[in-house]
């Protein structure tokens, strides 16, 4: 649809895709990584190839994939036991019905005891998680495949602790309910999650 408004604002009229067009439409735009960049770039030189072996004189345009130069911060033990702290600490000073609060401590014990995504985690279901045997599955992964991941006791019981707290709330449980909800049975957010963790880490005096 993108495609098709850019050659309509071009005013457009030869057929295949001329070195003005792919440039246009090759270009970054404001708020788009270099990834997102890159891909719309292959899938246009894909489809200027197709043409060209139709006959139809099409540009290829040659962008290189962007090097990616993020670095990831790896915690030290001192760190994650201050984060574990202000997990534990946290209070929250207003009666708010979507707030994450209450999961923070042992959702960010989760993932550091299992490794699996922020993502993953939160779409964990009551029924994926096994407290007896301790372990749980992630059905929704990124290559479409069950993973069944154990865990320690000590996580285990902490997540006891949380389904404590979360079973005493007034809401309608069943084996399909998420894990991690909040106060209000909705379930979590990732970006409010993000927003509570960069609380936690100013808490834990660690950069960010």
């Amino acid at each position: 649809v993108r495609f098709d408004r850019l050659t309509v604002e071009r005013s457009e009229k030869r057929v295949g895709i001329t070195k003005e067009l792919s440039e246009a439409w090759c270009m970054k735009r404001d708020n788009e990584s270099y990834t997102t960049q890159y891909n719309r770039n292959v899938v246009l030189t894909q489809f200027s190839l197709y043409l060209s072996q139709l006959g139809i004189p099409s540009h290829t345009s040659h962008i290189r994939k962007h090097q990616k130069t993020f670095i990831p911060h790896i915690y030290t033990q001192r760190e994650m036991k201050e984060i574990f702290n202000a997990c534990d600490g946290l209070r929250c000073d207003r009666r708010r019905m979507n707030t994450s609060y209450m999961v923070m401590p042992s959702l960010i014990r989760l993932l550091y005891g299992t490794g699996i995504r922020i993502g993953e985690a939160l779409c964990l279901k009551v029924k994926d998680i096994n407290l007896q045997e301790n372990f749980l599955i992630v059905r929704d992964t990124k290559n479409g495949k069950e993973r069944l991941i154990p865990f320690s006791k000590s996580l285990s019981s902490v997540l006891q602790e949380y389904e404590l707290y979360r079973n005493k709330m007034p809401l309608v449980r069943t084996k399909n309910s998420f894990f991690f909800i909040q106060l209000n049975g909705n379930p979590c957010i990732s970006h409010s999650i993000y927003i509570r963790f960069q609380y936690i880490l100013r808490q834990a005096n660690i950069s960010f």
